[in-house]
């Protein structure tokens, strides 16, 4: 189930991406193994489990691993943890 406020959450999460510079992952497809993607259904299922909505476990109708969802690839947590 799409809401207003989902659909935002998700959308925000690629912004958010773009803004810190946790884009070089990203793949042109659209597809469940896409790290960017995976980062914005985990980031779309926090609200969805505030407002007790079903959380989201796909992509279109591929699904996403669900360790993955849990733990999202992030590549600014693992520079700067390398950095250290």
């Amino acid at each position: 189930m799409k809401t207003s406020l989902t659909v935002f959450t998700n959308e925000m999460c690629y912004k958010y991406d773009y803004a810190i510079g946790n884009m070089k992952d990203y793949s042109n497809e659209g597809n469940a193994g896409n790290p960017i993607e995976i980062r914005a259904i985990s980031n779309e299922n926090i609200i969805r489990k505030i407002y007790s909505l079903p959380l989201r476990d796909a992509y279109g109708k591929e699904k996403v691993d669900p360790n993955l969802l849990k733990n999202p690839p992030n590549l600014i947590y693992k520079f700067y943890n390398k950095v250290k």
